[in-house]
């Protein structure tokens, strides 16, 4: 099982471990991480291969609230748009693709 750390800048002081494990699967399915983004004051979004997978984790609870998987490449990049109309944005880009995830309370 994968997981991401987050920490405190500063102090270098690990804060948790958050396990990436699809929500639709009971296998450890491994994530290997390319990219990762404050996704403003409440949300983190990552991103990365082998389950070609991007997420949406809630700052709070470090839960995952939200994903794309089974994309048909690894997650390499990814941004963050608070300036959207209706509500904020994160966008990934897979292969030629690019996908967009409105967040919505």
């Amino acid at each position: 099982v994968s997981t991401q750390s987050t920490g405190d800048f500063d102090s270098g002081r690990l804060i948790k471990n958050v396990t990436l494990q699809s929500q639709t699967s009971t296998e450890k399915t491994v994530c290997h991480m390319y990219c990762a983004k404050w996704a403003g004051s409440e949300y983190i979004a990552c991103g990365g291969s082998d389950s070609n997978t991007m997420r949406v984790i809630e700052k709070s609870s470090l839960q995952t609230i939200g994903m794309l998987d089974g994309l048909n490449r690894g997650c390499y990049t990814l941004d963050y748009n608070d300036h959207a109309a209706n509500s904020p944005q994160i966008m990934c880009a897979s292969g030629p693709n690019v996908f967009f995830m409105n967040l919505t309370n």
